[in-house]
Order: structure tokens, then C-alpha cells, then sequence
């Protein structure tokens, strides 16, 4: 039983530290603008093939 807790907690450890790693840093975001005034912000993660779109 407390091998599992163990290796439980030790798990859940060391999965933080990674996604800790993962976090994008604000100049990691690069923004520029149209001539129409449109603005663009763009953070590259090439972790997965995924594009989101927000409009506001």
C-alpha cells in the first residue's frame, strides 16, 4: 500500500516539473499588424498540429 502511495505521489511530482517546463513565455509571443489595422498574436507550439482562432 505504501509503495503505491509512492509511487503515486512521485509521479504526480515529476508530471508538475515537466508541465512546468512547458509554460510559454510572453516573448515567445510574436505580434505584428496588418494595414487594415487587423493585430495579430502568434505563439508557435509545435508540440501538436492545432490552430485556434479567437475574434473579438
Amino acid at each position: 500500500m505504501n509503495k503505491r502511495i509512492g509511487l503515486l505521489v512521485g509521479l504526480t511530482l515529476s508530471m508538475s516539473v515537466v508541465l512546468a517546463q512547458n509554460k510559454p513565455k510572453p516573448e515567445d509571443v510574436q505580434t505584428f499588424m496588418l494595414k487594415n489595422g487587423m493585430k495579430f498574436m502568434v505563439l508557435e507550439d509545435h508540440s501538436i498540429p492545432n490552430a485556434t482562432r479567437l475574434i473579438y
